[in-house]
């Protein structure tokens, strides 16, 4: 029986570090997303493309047919995303519809199209949460609120999931180095060193190390760890951003 994950998001970024990380692991690997990732990832790589602000019955369907019916073990990670940065008032109905299709309501659309394969499989859902579900800052009112819901769905799911065997997590990371941070700097080394130096730990997440997580998080076989948010953050949601500078080194 095959080992099967379905990851949101692969074409570059998270998704796709955490889809090479599955098939080192010898995982059959469902990738959805808009485009599909440059280069060979590996025979185990299986693609659906599909915009999560409209996921359709085609691709459900398209992702059934890619399931078994009898699989060891069926892995869930919502990972992609969507983030729009304005200031509420300039923020249009139509900006909050689609991060909240992309960011909640699209794993809700994934989760029930294979919940009985999970149940079947005793399986796991990670999702990707983000540091702004619960510190956040101007601009990001849409997406912050999205990802405080995706981190409620977890803990209601993994009430409702645990008896079924299912367990439901959420990590939920600050800054991680992917190409679409970097792009947002536009080539500014110097902001970019400002934003590591915003962490204690003097940089910002790696992708590299962050898969790895989410591969030992959604893979255990512990029942008991499920309705987790799991902060991956440098320590910076342990800083108050109040001046004081008496222990400066």
């Amino acid at each position: 029986m095959s080992k099967t994950v379905i990851i949101s998001g692969t074409s570059r970024g998270i998704g796709l570090e955490v889809a090479k990380e599955f098939i080192k692991y010898n995982y059959k690997v469902i990738g959805l997303d808009r485009s599909e990732p440059k280069g060979c990832i590996g025979s185990n790589f299986f693609f659906i493309k599909c915009d999560l602000y409209n996921f359709t019955k085609e691709n459900e369907c398209e992702l059934i047919s890619l399931l078994e019916a009898k699989m060891e073990k069926l892995i869930l990670i919502n990972n992609a995303a969507y983030q729009y940065v304005d200031l509420f008032e300039k923020t249009s109905l139509d900006s909050w519809k689609k991060t909240f299709f992309v960011n909640l309501f699209a794993p809700v659309q994934i989760i029930n199209c294979i919940l009985p394969y999970l149940a079947k499989s005793n399986g796991s859902i990670v999702n990707i949460s983000s540091i702004h579900a619960k510190l956040t800052k101007k601009g990001f009112s849409a997406y912050a609120a999205s990802k405080s819901s995706i981190e409620t769905l977890t803990r209601s799911l993994a009430l409702e999931f645990g008896q079924k065997g299912i367990r439901v997590n959420a990590i939920s990371p600050a800054a991680i180095e992917t190409e679409m941070l970097l792009d947002g700097f536009q080539g500014d080394s110097n902001k970019l060193q400002e934003l590591n130096s915003h962490h204690p730990v003097n940089f910002i997440g790696k992708c590299h190390y962050l898969s790895k997580l989410v591969f030992n998080l959604s893979t255990s076989d512990d029942l008991f760890w499920t309705g987790s948010i799991i902060n991956y953050d440098g320590g910076i949601s342990s800083a108050l951003s109040d001046p004081d500078n008496r222990f400066e080194v």
